[in-house]
């Protein structure tokens, strides 16, 4: 008995497993602009929902689980758009 599972359902989870990696990516690049409070927040909340669209998504195939990832890691990606946006401005003004 090599696997309790079918092999299939293994291969279903090489694609499963990337899919946090967009919201770990934008709670990276927070962190890395220096807003490690908003970085955890993001993440504290994003994370649960990322998880749980997942399982129910899962019943439609790794696409549709890869698709919810992506749109939930969204809003950490635009509050990092905006925080850039605020220390670019912080930088230019700066430098004048």
């Amino acid at each position: 008995m090599p696997f309790p599972v079918e092999p299939q359902a293994w291969l279903s989870l090489v694609v499963v497993a990337p899919c946090g990696l967009p919201l770990a990516a934008a709670t990276r690049r927070l962190l890395a602009l220096g807003y490690r409070t908003t970085a955890w927040v993001s993440f504290a909340v994003l994370a649960p929902l990322t998880a749980v669209a997942s399982l129910f998504a899962g019943l439609l195939g790794p696409v549709a689980i890869l698709i919810y990832a992506l749109v939930l890691s969204g809003p950490a990606w635009i509050v990092y758009a905006a925080l850039r946006g605020v220390e670019r401005r912080k930088t230019v003004s700066a430098g004048r």
